[in-house]
């Protein structure tokens, strides 16, 4: 849903897990990332990362900026182009049940684990923000507007609120 909003704002993800009969939204996890945890890759992250944006139709004069939805094991990679990390704030029992509904390893212990590494990401000029999906789904969009704020795009309501689905949501 949050990564969801923020295409619906005009990010770029490139090609993603698509959508299914629980998420007929679609999920936004980037399928190129899911390979470069998957195998070993020699050379710089970085212009591999910029050669397959291109070449899936990234253009920085149609999308004002681009997302990568991934996990902790990832955003290290990352670091060189000065992200923002939006987290997504929510109980870890919602985390285990969401994966679940997925076919997703779903286990209390790997949903701590990714959530405590997750939020153990810190370095210096680092802007973190915690987002609550609940609230979000509930039309209350306080948490993730000064996510906005830091991007080249306004925050529309408007936008917000067609593309949030409370039940599509499962509180969790």
């Amino acid at each position: 849903m949050t990564a969801g909003l923020f295409h619906a704002h005009g990010a770029w993800f490139g090609p993603c897990k698509g959508k299914n009969k629980i998420n007929k939204k679609g999920f936004f996890e980037s399928l190129y990332l899911k390979a470069e945890i998957e195998e070993s890759h020699p050379g710089s992250f970085t212009r591999r990362w910029k050669g397959w944006m291109t070449s899936n139709g990234y253009d920085e004069t149609k999308f004002p900026f681009w997302g990568a939805k991934s996990g902790p094991e990832v955003f290290e990679k990352f670091k060189e182009f000065e992200p923002l990390l939006v987290i997504c704030d929510r109980p870890v029992e919602d985390i285990v049940a969401s994966r679940a509904r997925a076919g997703w390893v779903a286990s209390d212990t790997n949903a701590n684990l990714a959530y405590s590494r997750v939020r153990g990401i810190n370095y210096p000029g680092l802007l973190k923000f915690y987002v609550k999906t609940a609230e979000i789904a509930r039309g209350d969009y306080s948490s993730i507007e000064p996510v906005f704020r830091k991007l080249p795009v306004s925050f529309q309501p408007e936008i917000a609120d067609e593309w949030v689905n409370p039940k599509l949501f499962h509180n969790g």
